[in-house]
């Protein structure tokens, strides 16, 4: 937890499967390590990981279930995760994560704004804030809304800071924005 609290993600990913092999129970630490391996791009040993265990709880697998279909979208195949993006947004004991997967279909059908909206309605949930943040902020890039974005890629750094592709949706964010001083201190923190 301390590693994925300063975003070292690879650290982290590490340390939750050697407390899984010294017996930790598996569902107290899937969200967080489903998140790490999400994270560290370690998309394969994510899939291994649910398709060996058998004993996650209903939550843990609705989570997981989000994690795989983000897989899927980062992969950029639609195909595959149309039925789970609809099994996720059709269901209703998680309401978050049906919010979260309601707000990937509208804005699939260009209704951004609804997206923005569906997403604000989840900001605070335990479950998927990060990736909510991460979301949300990408979607306010797009509608050059870059103080919004600025502030949702800040608030996901608080929750995990240094993940790369945050960063660079910063910059982004401050080039676009005409922030160049700040700009140039989060390239040059890239660079490093």
């Amino acid at each position: 937890e301390i590693a994925m609290s300063i975003g070292d993600v690879a650290s982290a990913d590490k340390e939750y499967e050697k407390a899984i092999a010294n017996g930790i129970d598996v569902n107290v630490l899937a969200p967080s390590y489903l998140r790490a391996m999400f994270m560290a791009r370690k998309h394969r040993e994510l899939l291994k990981f649910l398709e060996d265990n058998k004993v996650l709880n209903e939550e843990n697998l609705a989570i997981a279930s989000v994690f795989q279909l983000l897989i899927e979208l980062e992969n950029e195949n639609r195909d595959s995760a149309k039925p789970m993006l609809d099994q996720i947004a059709g269901q209703d004991k998680f309401a978050d994560l049906a919010s979260f997967a309601q707000a990937i279909l509208l804005t699939d059908a260009g209704q951004t704004q609804d997206a923005l909206k569906k997403l604000n309605e989840i900001n605070n949930s335990a479950r998927i804030q990060p990736e909510v943040l991460f979301a949300q902020g990408r979607l306010q890039l797009g509608q050059r809304q870059f103080d919004e974005a600025l502030s949702s890629f800040q608030e996901f750094d608080k929750i995990i800071p240094n993940y790369f592709p945050v960063q660079l949706f910063q910059a982004q964010c401050l080039v676009e924005a005409r922030k160049m001083v700040e700009a140039e201190a989060v390239v040059s923190k890239l660079l490093q």
